[in-house]
């Protein structure tokens, strides 16, 4: 097997105001997926109710009938190439005689692929030799993502990767390969879970901190004059929960006098910085002071450096000497709760999953669904991820031969589409 191309995990947010173009050879429209049983491109399509103002085409205003229990082997390709990262011929022979809902279920209750941290433990790139590179990580990811039996979780971890972003070469200190894999374990264990609980976890985590140099981050200094650094904050707000203009909850501007509305202002993110003070690597026991061990554990706080006075944003007052974990419990509780999360993230989610330029009504029904799951729980992604991909947008086969409705494929998903769909391996574990 030739080597696969290094993986930074770094993504460029899908352009929200315009339609992606591209060279049609690398759009993954329907057209070109119904060609061929290994093309497993994330498109779909609907009909009658709200137009797409990208194409033109009615979408559906509801639910819409019931889906069948099979479907043609080019439906069936359809959604392979939007649920995982590819699939061979017998797979997508094998789902087309059956309910699509049965095969979601049994992929939720699929237990995560082992550990990516344990991977590299069990192959040795704790090794001192390793301490200063990258090495092992490319590996680790290529062996999850194309061998992986949870298919529909590593199509969900790409995505949430692009949306929560780090790299591994943003994190500037030694073992960033298990500060990454670390990473990839947590969006492994949320995937399904709550997006509430995923925001925590990798608040907390190494790679984050290093990422969007918070790890470390000091309380003001009157003396010097130093501030909170900013980073975090402002990129939580901005890219992970509610963006930078409020929303309808189709995902639409709220406009006032012909300009949209912004979400936060600069006191908003120097109140929040206030609250990711003090957080940096936890070495508490550890009998090597510089052990991979520091890149896997939640950071902890270190109270000198931790702001303990008042912190203003988004309308929220979090009181003078609220404790740290509190303070952050609070302010990640305040953004989740905000109305833009719902149609933000879950727009995001259908841009990975299904369509670059998804409608408004596509992404009221998901956001809808990401507000209440109908059991009156909030930020459900076992839900949303269902919603997305049983929607009749997703579903329909009216688009089968609609060449300008789709998405882009990343690089990532078009070389583990054919890994996976050839059954490729490789011996070699460096």
């Amino acid at each position: 097997m030739t080597a696969p191309p290094s993986l930074s995990l770094d993504a460029e947010p899908v352009s929200e105001t315009r339609p992606v173009t591209a060279p049609r050879h690398l759009i993954a429209t329907p057209a070109i997926v119904a060609a061929s049983t290994l093309a497993l491109a994330a498109c779909g399509g609907g009909s009658d109710g709200e137009a797409n103002p990208d194409t033109g085409v009615p979408e559906p205003d509801g639910a819409g009938p019931s889906l069948p229990d099979t479907r043609s082997l080019e439906e069936t390709a359809l959604f392979l190439g939007q649920a995982t990262l590819g699939a061979g011929r017998a797979e997508i022979q094998a789902l087309a005689r059956r309910p699509l809902n049965d095969w979601l279920t049994e992929q939720f209750a699929l237990p995560p692929t082992s550990s990516h941290v344990a991977w590299l433990y069990a192959n040795g790139y704790d090794a001192e030799e390793f301490r200063y590179s990258q090495r092992g990580m490319d590996n680790t990811v290529w062996r999850a993502f194309i061998g992986g039996a949870d298919a529909l979780r590593q199509r969900v971890v790409l995505a949430l990767s692009e949306i929560c972003v780090v790299s591994v070469l943003g994190v500037d200190s030694a073992w960033r390969q298990f500060a990454l894999g670390n990473y990839l374990d947590i969006l492994q264990t949320h995937a399904f879970g709550n997006y509430r609980q995923l925001l925590e976890a990798l608040t907390l985590s190494p790679a984050m901190g290093y990422y969007l140099t918070y790890r470390g981050n000091a309380k003001a200094n009157p003396k010097t004059g130093s501030q909170p650094d900013e980073n975090y904050a402002r990129e939580l707000m901005q890219l992970f929960t509610i963006g930078l203009v409020q929303l309808q909850d189709d995902g639409t501007p709220v406009v006032r006098g012909g300009n949209p509305v912004e979400t936060y202002r600069g006191e908003d993110v120097s109140g929040l910085a206030r609250v990711f003070t003090g957080w940096d690597l936890d070495s508490t026991g550890l009998s090597k002071p510089y052990s991979p061990e520091l890149m896997v554990r939640p950071m902890a706080q270190v109270p000198s450096r931790y702001e303990t006075g008042a912190k203003q944003f988004l309308g929220a007052n979090i009181a003078d000497g609220t404790e740290a974990r509190a303070a952050l419990r609070t302010a990640l509780d305040t953004l989740f709760a905000h109305p833009n999360v719902p149609p933000f993230v879950s727009r995001q989610l259908i841009q990975r999953l299904v369509t670059s330029n998804p409608s408004g009504a596509y992404v009221r029904r998901v956001a809808a669904v990401f507000a209440n799951n109908g059991q009156g729980v909030r930020g459900d992604l076992r839900a949303v991820v269902r919603a997305i991909l049983l929607d009749p947008t997703a579903r329909s086969a009216t688009r089968l031969q609609d060449p300008s409705w789709g998405k882009l494929r990343e690089p990532v998903h078009r070389f583990v589409h054919w890994a996976r769909a050839f059954g490729a391996t490789s011996s070699a574990q460096a």
